[in-house]
This record gives C-alpha cells, sequence and structure tokens, in this order.
C-alpha cells in the first residue's frame, strides 16, 4: 500500500507517473488530500473518474462542534470497510467530485463517507460532496490490461488522520479501516482497537439541536399541556 498524505508540493512528472502505472498494474493507493494544495496527480484521479474542485468545504448541516469548515461523518455508505464506525470529522476538506456516468471503463467509485446536503464550496449552490470515496477497475477491464484489481482510496483531507485528531472520535478508526481494506486484511476490518479511557458522547450540531429542542422544549411542554388537560377537566 502507498500512502500519500496530504502533499504540499505537486509530485514531479517521474514520480507522478511512476505512481501511476504502480496503481495501473495492481497497486493499491491512499491518497489524502488537501483543498487547494498542489499535488500533481490529477492524472491518476482521471484514470478513475474523481476530481477535486477547488475551495474547502463548509457543510453548516452536519460538523463537528461548532465548526461547519469540520463536516462529520456519523451515517457512512453500507460498506464492510465503514461497518461499525463511530462519528468522525474532516477539518478543512475538499469536495471530490466522482465522474458519475462518465467514468472510465471498467471503474467503480464507491462513495464510503459524504457530506449533508447542505454543504457547498465557495461561491458554489449546495449540494452533497463525497469526502472519501473507493475507486476500483473491475475484474474484467483489470485482466484485459494484464493488471489485477487497481485500487484507488481518496479523501478530501489529511487533518483528520493527524495526531491532533487521530484518536478523536471515529477519525483513528477510519484510517485504520482505509489501510487495513488496501492491505487485503479484510479479516482484521471487524476488530476495532479497544481504548480505556473516559467515555462521553460527540454530537454534530444536528443532533445537538435535536437534543435541545426535544429536552428543553418538547419535553416541558407535553408536561405543561398534560397538566393543563387535567386542570380543565377537573373543572
Amino acid at each position: 500500500v502507498v500512502v500519500a498524505a496530504g502533499p504540499r508540493t505537486p509530485f514531479g512528472d517521474d514520480d507522478a507517473q511512476a505512481l501511476r502505472g504502480w496503481t495501473a498494474a495492481g497497486g493499491k493507493t491512499l491518497l489524502l488530500l488537501e483543498p487547494d494544495a498542489p499535488h500533481g496527480l490529477d492524472a491518476l484521479l482521471g484514470d478513475f473518474g474523481i476530481a477535486r474542485p477547488p475551495g474547502a468545504l463548509a457543510d453548516p448541516g452536519s460538523h463537528y462542534r461548532n465548526d461547519p469548515g469540520s463536516p462529520a461523518v456519523s451515517d457512512y455508505t453500507r460498506h464492510k470497510m465503514t461497518r461499525g464506525l463511530p462519528l468522525s470529522f474532516f477539518p478543512g476538506a475538499a469536495g471530490l467530485e466522482p465522474a458519475g456516468d462518465s467514468l472510465p471503463k471498467g471503474v467503480v467509485v464507491t462513495p464510503l463517507a459524504q457530506t449533508s446536503s447542505q454543504a457547498h464550496l465557495p461561491g458554489q449552490p449546495a449540494s452533497r460532496y463525497t469526502l472519501m470515496a473507493l475507486a476500483t477497475r473491475n475484474a474484467q477491464a483489470a485482466s484485459a490490461d494484464g493488471a489485477a484489481h487497481p485500487t484507488l482510496l481518496v479523501a478530501g483531507d489529511s487533518d483528520f488522520a493527524t495526531n491532533r485528531h487521530f484518536a478523536t472520535l471515529g477519525n483513528g478508526a477510519l484510517f485504520t479501516s482505509a489501510v487495513t481494506l488496501l492491505a487485503g486484511q479484510d479479516a482484521l476490518l471487524t476488530i476495532r482497537p479497544r481504548h480505556y479511557e473516559g467515555r462521553r458522547v460527540e454530537l454534530t450540531n444536528r443532533q445537538m439541536r435535536t437534543v435541545f429542542w426535544t429536552s428543553t422544549v418538547a419535553l416541558p411542554l407535553l408536561a405543561l399541556m398534560t397538566g393543563l388537560l387535567l386542570w380543565w377537566r377537573r373543572r
């Protein structure tokens, strides 16, 4: 597995071509990109039908704590890599755009983590963006080129896997699962590391609003209405 984590300067032409050729020959590559940071790997992304539009995402609908610039994900796409993962967040993330119906021949792209439908890039309308995607070439196309399942896993952020955020919520588990999947160690995906630490509930802003309106407004209002109804009937 080759991991390119948060490149800040572009890969040289020879290095980019070497990585592209290695992946096409059946290699497993993990790219952790950053918004607007030059990486020189557009050709590799194009081979798998993935684009990174300019700008950093803001997600008013689902973000970590009070920072819309840190999109949070609690509802992942159903996939063996994301099974059982807790909430994760991506501080300062780029949006990824799979090519949809115009994907290269034999390529299948699976969005693993996505924003809410309220996310947007600077100057763009709100839309649902992909934060992490798994792209593979199917067996038939790979065999035709003499390659064995070339695989590219791309995330629009690298900060979630840094020391600062690795141990927070599901960030570390998400990164570990990505590497485990690419390494072909599928049996380990169901084994999560055990952490002996104090447990606390971490909520997205949407979940916090739901708790607030339910506990602070709805339940007291229900109790008040019940009391008024009983009072009225006893009259």
